[in-house]
């Protein structure tokens, strides 16, 4: 377990970033090889209270004043312990930034679509967006992926590090696709419908959009859990436009009729004398 003794919140108050006050902790942690103790972390950095319940109406809430003295953080478990877990980090990251201003008098009050929030035109929408991104430096270190970015790309690993981290699947896969080096797309679906699609930023915008039929490609209704063998995908079924390129794929199945495709485009050859890059390849055909 982590000593947290190292740990004030003095040393956070010249830094306004999400990933680097993240950072900041896991220095005064050290290495950490298990679940990240979000809850711990939270009561050393003046939460004087952390309650985990069923909440009616919002995910999470940071009961605070605008001197930020102390706070109490509610988070929803509804949805799940894992998913508690991102809250309570998520309500910190607002009473770390001191920048964030409160939404009422009573401190910040968070939906679920708050959380899921991408958008950054207005303030509150980008004070949730960095609430994320701290929530996930905070849980999911760069250092814990760091043996598997350079390795081929695996859901295997995904899985691993889903138990390792205590954190959802599909948090853990969008957190591996940002740090792997290969061009990698996770795309997100239920039931045989896709939810959305989460790709490196060379990898070209696959054909399949939200609330789209899969692939036939992708079985379903196969068993949770269950992990398919990385394969050769047809472009075709992803892409608009003939196959230009190698493309690999790879299912992990959930529960409740979810799972996660990893797509892997394999890297042009450095031989070839081609001047064109991968993502012009596709995007010329769309």
């Amino acid at each position: 377990m982590p000593d947290l003794q190292n740990l004030k919140r003095v040393d956070l108050s010249d830094l306004h970033q999400p990933a680097q006050i993240a950072n900041r902790i896991h220095r005064a942690l050290s290495q950490v090889e298990g679940p990240v103790p979000a809850v711990r972390i939270a009561r050393a950095l003046d939460i004087s209270q952390v309650r985990l319940d069923k909440f009616d109406g919002f995910e999470g809430m940071l009961l605070t004043d605008r001197r930020r003295s102390d706070g109490v953080i509610l988070a929803n478990t509804c949805r799940g312990d894992r998913r508690a877990r991102f809250t309570v980090a998520h309500e910190l990251g607002h009473f770390l930034m001191e920048r964030h201003v409160p939404s009422d008098e009573a401190g910040f009050r968070c939906t679920a679509g708050d959380m899921q929030e991408t958008r950054e035109m207005q303030r509150h929408f980008r004070q949730e967006k960095e609430a994320n991104r701290f929530a996930i430096e905070l849980l999911a270190p760069g250092a814990a992926f760091k043996a598997c970015a350079n390795l081929a790309p695996d859901l295997e690993h995904v899985r691993k590090l889903s138990t390792r981290l205590d954190l959802s699947k599909e948090a853990t896969a969008r957190r591996y696709r940002e740090l792997h080096e290969a061009q990698v797309a996770m795309v997100f679906h239920r039931n045989g419908l896709v939810r959305y699609v989460d790709r490196s930023d060379g990898f070209p915008p696959p054909s399949v959009k939200k609330d789209t039929t899969l692939p036939a490609s992708v079985l379903t209704g196969v068993s949770s859990g269950s992990l398919s063998e990385l394969e050769i995908a047809d472009p075709k079924d992803w892409f608009d436009g003939p196959p230009m390129a190698e493309l690999s794929m790879q299912t992990l199945y959930q529960k409740k009729g979810y799972g996660i495709t990893m797509l892997i485009l394999e890297e042009d050859d450095p031989d070839d004398a081609g001047p064109e890059d991968t993502y012009n390849r596709y995007s010329r055909f769309g």
